[in-house]
């Protein structure tokens, strides 16, 4: 760069094909004045004399710019010329005098990219090819010494290899210096092509489109494809060139007019994507679709034609939001994949073009449909990729977006983990350019992010953070990209605000997000959501500080951000929740009350919406009901719970794992008590609330049930509807989390799991159950139960309904006649969560909290049931009334069947007036007396005995001495009972194969409650380390299959601790343990244990339980069997040492009071 006379620098370029334009062209001009040129710059010539030559003569004479401008303007388009060569060198020849009179790197990128056209349409044994060459690769160097980018550098490399230049980089201390060696020319050599067909096949250009763009993973134009396509014939006739005519079309059926302006749409393709410039995408997609008009379906170029058209309407769509160009971008990449023979190497590239257009239209209007598809032809395209095709990764990439798109839809994990697995296998893969990795790195984090989300690993919201700053940094500065990659940094940082409450987190995610809006053009598609997401930041730093200017402008940028959202937009009703969200955060902080009539609004705005996720349903009802609540009108309120209790199973998919169902509905617990509350206050029935109880409570266990429910009358009436009813039941009640294939020879990962199959299943089951209610008498097919249907699962005794939260507490009680309501005046939330952690206490030993806690029970709960069923007096004679507890939230934990007060002489208890029963709903009770109903046969008379009297890995704890003697007595009681006991292998498959045939299933060993997961509770066998026999496993369909027709087991009993318990407050109403397993696995009836169990006192309770099978195993004896065992330890005065050894490990101090409460934790589900 050097000062020329005036002062001004001039870029200098060292060109020797391009440094002059064509002086021949400028004779009869160079000896006019300058008005005369002015004159005939204002005139129209004759087409042999163009006007660039007139204003570029001015500018020879002038020196304006302005002259230069005008001649580089008048002189394109150049495709179409008859005299294409030499216009082309003219307009790469203005476009670098431009350059280096203005330093404008724009006219430098154009003026390399018309001199990248000039060499792809240069035959191998032209003459002027090294020239050529030399100053195309010039020209990129220049590009960089302005820059200073190593992008550039880097991507002038890339590209001279792909003619076959040799580039040597030296860097010293001067700088860095290039040593190029042109490819050899070859007079007589044909013009090598990627794929040679047989002479009697045509020769059809590589496809010009569907590589990705630079840092996304839409696809893009490739370099590599353009050239290939001009050297196999678009413009390979260099004599034709060389005489200004257009090149013949050698070996292809394309009609010559289409293969021009095909290669008009690239070329202008190309450039809008390393520009950005709108006007070239426009000039591409009217080329393209001339181009599509004048090529026929026979013509063997027409599917480039149509796919590159789809793949430009696709992009206009991204900046314009018209629905119509995404319709239309997938009717031509059907088109062209229609076109395309399989075998076709481009094949890939044109699905993977047209699954992007579906994930497109997917988030437009969150059609599952066209989400299903998109997984399905990017699937196709990684599937059916050449080995050691470096495109895969990005087509990797595509597939993982919507595989993560499905996962934010339906929740299944298995979508989200191979989503993961996918990206990090692409950037593992070379990359074109650093922005390809960026956008491949963009979506790992949303990936981590999720996944944290989901399991708070704290290891997963590392990586996020870590990936988002490698993704930023990959990105250029003026990349399009580089926001999104800095917004998804913010999000993650939110997250770790929420963990560890750093202002500086907050400060930063504010920070970012001001960032990226202040620069963004105001249609921007990204602009609405990220304002949306600012609101969000500027309410926890408002939280954190108190500073109400952020709570005010929260309110304005999320107001703001819906605006902006088209009204079918797929994240309006999140951004609708939002608003209601920070209105209601101001009214509160402010006592405004038109901010709550606003967000009322706008919730009512979001529910009237036919376009609103199930879960974004359900959040706007909750939102809207709790102000209602807040303003104590009980009958709107009482409505809109409902409308979202209702959708609760919605959100929950039949296809999606137990685990991931029990993930999704941590966000939605107590809802169903607050509902049935709130429907009580606005003065409707018991029934009606008990049905809302129903329908919000035990959500996975009744999808699980409506699967394995008894379908005898249905085969009976219908059996064409029976049996499509099994077929869809067998696909989606299989295993769902399986290992993922992680062979690593492959580039290409195997196709994703069977979500897709077990989705279109779902569907397919939701329209079939909607034929079945429409039969006579199917009306109510595994529906919630009815008023009708739950008194006459009274028959057999009362079903006491606890139902506690904040607004009001109520025993609903069911009986043969009818359904009321007690109301608990004594019971309160508060003091239940306060209970509730004394409990804790009280459960390692603590007698006297323990007393305490039973009293409390007793006080708040016992006394009112027991007085309103008219159960006053202790049992005397041996005639026992049963009653059945149906606990919800937080009293789930808790031994209802144990409250009183337990003192010599003491009447004042539940279990001196009733034997008590438990079942996680009344639907549970309800399907477990039809499947008996309906079993064909009764189960064999084989006992399954485990003994685990020592368990590895848990040192000294894991030795139980008396679980030896608890199983030789019941191997001893087997004859009297009329079994066969059988002791498997102690290993999970074992056991569980042994499951299948039995009658009575006895555990005595240790227990493992899971804090977090429920489903991950376990009984320990020896395998327990590696592969432990979980909930998840009992529900396994492998071990249901035989039970879905013949016989049920009748009783298992597991002697060991916490098999009841379920240690996760956010699932307490979804009944995840191990004895509920059991139960929806088929057995009939189930003991277990609410925590800690002493090992000698297992003994005692399992002996007495079994002699009174003795007379015989009927639903009566086990009930009684259990009541009496417990009653009977209670009432013994236990003298000895202070400790007793459990089943979980641990050494429990049982303290020093009268009773040591060890026989308080067993209870009974069942018939």
């Amino acid at each position: 760069m050097a000062r020329n006379s005036a002062g001004s620098y001039i870029y200098e370029l060292d060109l020797a094909y391009y440094d002059k334009v064509d002086r021949t062209k400028l004779g009869q001009f160079q000896n006019l004045e300058i008005s005369e040129l002015h004159r005939l710059s204002t005139t129209t010539i004759s087409k042999a004399t163009p006007t660039t030559y007139i204003h570029y003569a001015l500018f020879l004479k002038t020196g304006a710019i302005k002259d230069l401008e005008r001649a580089i303007q008048e002189n394109g388009p150049v495709d179409g010329n008859p005299n294409y060569a030499s216009r082309l060198k003219d307009l790469i020849s203005m476009l670098s005098e431009k350059y280096q009179r203005t330093g404008s790197l724009e006219d430098l990128e154009s003026a390399i990219f018309r001199a990248q056209e000039m060499v792809a349409a240069t035959s191998q044994s032209h003459p002027e090819r090294p020239a050529r060459i030399k100053d195309w690769i010039t020209l990129m160097m220049a590009k960089f010494k302005h820059t200073n980018e190593e992008d550039d550098l880097s991507d002038m490399k890339f590209l001279a290899e792909q003619i076959g230049c040799s580039i040597k980089l030296v860097k010293s201390r001067n700088g860095i210096s290039i040593e190029v060696s042109l490819p050899r020319s070859e007079p007589n050599t044909p013009t090598p092509v990627a794929t040679r067909p047989s002479p009697s096949v045509a020769t059809r250009p590589s496809q010009i489109v569907a590589a990705p763009r630079p840092g996304s993973n839409t696809p893009a134009f490739n370099v590599e494809s353009i050239l290939a396509a001009l050297q196999q014939g678009m413009m390979s006739q260099e004599t034709q060139i060389q005489s200004g005519g257009m090149p013949s079309i050698m070996n292809t059926a394309s009609n010559p007019d289409a293969l021009r302006l095909g290669m008009a749409a690239s070329r202008h393709g190309f450039d809008f994507e390393n520009t950005g410039s709108t006007a070239s995408l426009q000039l591409a997609i009217e080329y393209g679709e001339q181009a599509v008009a004048a090529s026929s379906a026979r013509d063997y170029s027409r599917p480039n034609y149509v796919g590159n058209l789809g793949y430009l309407l696709l992009r206009r769509y991204e900046l314009s939001g018209e629905r119509i160009d995404i319709e239309r971008s997938i009717k031509f990449c059907s088109e062209a994949v229609g076109l395309v023979p399989l075998s076709d190497p481009e094949r890939p590239m044109m699905l993977r073009s047209l699954g992007y257009a579906y994930g497109t239209k997917y988030m437009l209007d969150a059609e599952m449909g066209a989400l299903d598809k998109a997984i399905r032809y990017c699937q196709e395209a990684v599937d059916t990729a050449a080995p050691g095709d470096q495109s895969v990764a990005d087509w990797m990439s595509s597939l993982s977006i919507w595989l993560f798109r499905r996962f934010q839809a339906i929740g299944i994990m298995e979508d989200l983990e191979q989503s993961i697995k996918l990206n990090e296998r692409a950037i593992e893969m070379p990359a074109k350019l650093t922005a390809d990795l960026a956008g491949r790195l963009g979506n790992l984090v949303n990936g981590y992010e999720a996944r944290y989300r989901r399991t708070r690993n704290i290891e997963d919201l590392k990586r996020t953070i870590k990936t988002a700053q490698r993704a930023i940094i990959n990105y250029p500065a003026n990349h399009p990209n580089r926001p999104g990659s800095l917004i998804q940094l913010s999000n993650s940082l939110s997250e770790r605000f929420k963990l560890w409450r750093r202002e500086e987190d907050i400060n930063r995610v504010v920070r970012i997000l001001d960032g990226v809006l202040a620069r963004l053009p105001h249609n921007h598609p990204g602009r609405p959501g990220w304002l949306v997401n600012l609101g969000l930041g500027l309410s926890d730093r408002f939280k954190t500080t108190g500073d109400k200017a952020d709570l005010f402008r929260a309110v304005q940028v999320t107001d703001e951000g819906l605006d902006a959202m088209p009204v079918d937009h797929k994240d309006r009703g999140r951004a609708l929740n939002m608003l209601c969200n920070r209105l209601i955060e101001r009214a509160l902080s402010t006592g405004w009350s038109h901010d709550m009539d606003q967000a009322v609004e706008k919730c009512r705005d979001g529910l009237d919406s036919m376009n609103l996720e199930p879960s974004r349903r359900l959040a706007l009802g909750f939102t809207i009901s709790k102000i209602f609540i807040f303003q104590f009108k009980w009958e709107e309120a009482s409505k809109y719970m409902e409308l979202a209790i209702e959708a609760l199973p919605l959100v929950t998919s039949r296809a999606a794992a137990n685990l991931d169902k029990q993930l999704m509905l941590e966000d939605y617990s107590g809802h169903a008590s607050i509902a049935a509350a709130t429907a009580l206050n606005a003065g409707k029935t018991a029934e009606h609330a008990l049905r809302i109880l129903e329908i919000g409570r035990e959500v996975i266990s009744g999808l699980l049930m409506d699967l394995r429910g008894d379908i005898t009358e249905l085969e009976q009436h219908y059996p064409g509807l029976a049996k499509s009813f099994v077929t869809l039941r067998d696909r989606l009640d299989t295993p769902s989390n399986g290992p993922l294939d992680d062979t690593s020879e492959s580039s290409a990962p195997a196709r994703t799991p069977n979500v897709t199959d077990r989705l279109k299943a779902e569907r397919e089951l939701d329209q079939l159950l909607i034929t079945i209610r429409h039969q006579p008498g199917f009306e109510n097919f595994f529906l919630p139960p009815t008023a009708d249907e739950m008194k006459a699962a009274a028959e057999s005794g009362p079903i006491i309904v606890i139902n506690v939260c904040n607004i009001r507490c109520d025993a609903i009680i069911v009986e043969r006649d009818k359904i009321r309501v007690v109301k608990l005046p004594k019971l309160t939330d508060t003091e239940a969560a306060s209970q509730a952690r004394k409990l804790q206490s009280a459960t390692q030993g603590n007698s006297s909290e323990m007393a305490n806690i039973l009293r409390w029970l007793w006080d708040s709960i016992g006394e009112e049931t027991m007085s309103a069923l008219g159960f006053k007096q202790e049992v005397l004679d041996g005639n026992w009334p049963h009653v059945w507890w149906v606990l919800t939230g937080i009293l789930s934990q808790f031994p209802i069947h144990a409250a009183g007060l337990h003192e010599e002489g003491s009447t004042e208890s539940v279990m001196d007036r009733v034997i008590s029963s438990y079942a996680s709903s009344v639907k549970t009770l309800i399907h477990g007396r039809r499947q008996r109903t309906h079993s064909t046969a009764p189960a064999p008379n084989r006992a399954v005995l485990v003994c685990m009297d020592k368990t590895e890995g848990l040192g000294a704890n894991g030795r139980l001495p008396f679980a030896k003697k608890e199983i030789e007595i019941l191997t001893g009681l087997c004859p009297q009972l009329s079994m066969e006991p059988v002791t498997p292998v102690c290993i999970k498959k074992d056991v569980l194969k042994s499951l299948e045939t039995c009658k009575i299933f006895h555990f005595a060993g240790h227990g493992h409650s899971h804090p977090t997961e429920p489903s991950r509770s376990a009984l320990l066998l020896h395998d327990w380390m590696r592969s432990p026999l979980t909930v998840a496993d009992l529900q396994d369909a492998k071990f249901r299959k035989s039970k879905v027709k013949a016989s049920l087991p009748f009783l298992g009993y597991l002697s060991a601790c916490s098999t009841k318990v379920n240690k996760s407050a956010k699932l307490a109403d979804e009944g995840i343990h191990l004895v509920n397993a059991l139960q929806l696995a088929g057995f009939q009836h189930v003991v277990g244990t609410l925590w800690e169990v002493s090992d000698s006192r297992c003994v005692d309770i399992a002996r007495i339980f079994y002699e009174n099978l003795r007379e015989g195993m009927t639903d009566e004896a086990v009930r009684r069997g259990l009541h009496l065992a417990i009653r009977t330890v209670r009432d013994e005065e236990i003298d000895g040492d202070n400790y007793f050894q459990s089943r979980n490990g641990k050494s429990v101090n049982v303290g020093t009071g009268d009773f040591k409460f060890d026989w308080v934790p067993y209870v009974h589900f069942g018939l």
